[in-house]
């Protein structure tokens, strides 16, 4: 995963949770690395074993001084749902 612009290298803890401020399901360790302007963040992370799938959001927790970056994960069946049911909408 990329960072947002301005992260440092170094240890990053990683969290995953179903929605923010909910129960953490998942959690690692990695480490960033600054290469060609980016800051990559490796982490090594076994997302099969979850009991149902959903959207899983990845990002920073951000402070008062920084924004919040995620990124989503969305699985295909939930996408294609979504699309269906703006389809029948419009």
């Amino acid at each position: 995963m990329t960072l947002p612009l301005g992260s440092s290298d170094g240890l990053y803890y990683v969290q995953v949770q179903r929605a923010v401020q909910s129960e953490v399901l998942k959690t690692a360790q990695g480490n960033a690395t600054i290469k060609h302007g980016d800051v990559r963040l490796d982490v090594e992370l076994d997302l099969s074993n979850m009991a149902e799938p959903g959207i899983i959001a990845f990002g920073n927790t951000g402070s008062l001084k920084k924004r919040r970056y995620l990124t989503l994960r969305i699985p295909e069946s939930i996408l294609l749902r979504v699309h269906r049911r703006f389809r029948k909408a419009s």
